[in-house]
């Protein structure tokens, strides 16, 4: 809505001037959120007053896993300054705050020439980690303007969530069968000449999160569009979706943080009426808690396109150092 913006993932909100524009772009298969009050921008890279964010989720195996604020952002300004060669340091970093939520940040400011743009500027880099996420926000302003425009620039990041917000907690468990008959549709099989697997819609724009290996070619590489279907039940006809993006080797920055490991797959399917299957963060996970998978583990070994449900539940977490969950031991089998 005009002046929020709501991550699909609520990984973090940001209110801003409705007059402002929000602008995205795709950097080194990061996706990076630009704020700036300029009027009719539409390219990021000649914004020359605003605010950039990027999100990284670091994993346990992650050189950063066991950095704070300070150690994350020392850790990132080499491959900034090679990035923007043209801008030098100016004092010492410092401890900061960020966001409503009050993160643990710090911040460091730099001067100089940005590439592709004119004149003389200065940045102010934040860095915050919630649990696995780390946000790397930019203050940006020509040199002559910033003191003059900072304090709008911080009120945003001020103002700003970061991180996820933890859902109620209920007190029971919901049944296996009405989990099944309000989010049924929103679990589909993936068809490819080479195989079939699970997804699962993620946005009511018809995006479907499945794994990079779903959608692999034998020969190499990723096939660009796959056939989803639905369970026979609900009488939905199959639908050609197109592959956005698949994780493939890291890029500098995920090769720095050691984030070599993921297995995910972006689909696009044509627009319609979708619902999204919600998603919960692992803090609001308990040991005993009911488990419900869905999902086409079979593809059509028996016969027909049917939803396999089976339950369980959470039997355990898996703590590397530190205590950090890296994954969670379930005892629900996948029904193949």
């Amino acid at each position: 809505m005009p002046g929020t913006y709501r991550h699909p993932v609520q990984l973090f909100e940001l209110p801003f001037p409705e007059e402002w524009s929000l602008l995205r772009s795709l950097e080194e298969g990061e996706v990076v959120y630009h704020l700036t009050p300029e009027k009719g921008l539409r390219d990021p890279r000649r914004m020359r007053t605003g605010i950039s964010l990027l999100i990284l989720a670091v994993g346990r195996e992650s050189t950063l896993a066991r950095r704070d604020a300070e150690g994350i952002l020392r850790h990132l300004l080499p491959a900034v300054l090679r990035l923007e060669p043209g801008l030098r340091q100016v004092g010492p970093i410092e401890a900061a705050v960020l966001g409503s939520t009050r993160l643990r940040a710090a911040r460091v400011r730099h001067e100089g020439s940005l590439a592709g743009r004119e004149g003389e500027f200065v940045t102010e880099s934040w860095v915050a980690r919630d649990g696995g996420l780390v946000f790397f926000a930019t203050l940006l302003a020509p040199r002559s303007a910033f003191d003059a425009r900072a304090e709008a620039l911080r009120g945003v990041l001020a103002g700003s969530r970061f991180g996820r917000p933890l859902p109620p907690r209920l007190d029971t468990s919901l049944e296996a069968r009405r989990i099944v008959e309000d989010y049924q549709a929103s679990v589909v099989m993936i068809e490819t000449p080479d195989g079939t697997g699970s997804g699962f819609v993620i946005s009511p724009a018809g995006y479907v999160l499945t794994n990079h290996h779903v959608v692999e070619r034998k020969a190499g590489g990723t096939h660009e569009t796959v056939v989803v279907r639905w369970d026979e039940s609900l009488r939905r006809p199959s639908l050609r979706a197109r592959v956005v993006d698949a994780v493939r080797l890291p890029s500098e920055v995920r090769s720095m943080l050691g984030l070599s490991g993921t297995d995910l797959a972006l689909l696009k399917l044509p627009a319609g009426r979708y619902r999204p299957l919600p998603l919960t963060p692992t803090a609001a996970v308990r040991p005993g808690d009911g488990v419900v998978t869905l999902g086409f583990p079979g593809g059509r070994s028996f016969g027909g396109v049917s939803l396999t449900v089976t339950t369980g539940v959470v039997t355990r977490f898996n703590r590397g150092r530190g205590g950090r969950v890296g994954s969670i031991l379930i005892d629900a089998t996948t029904g193949r």
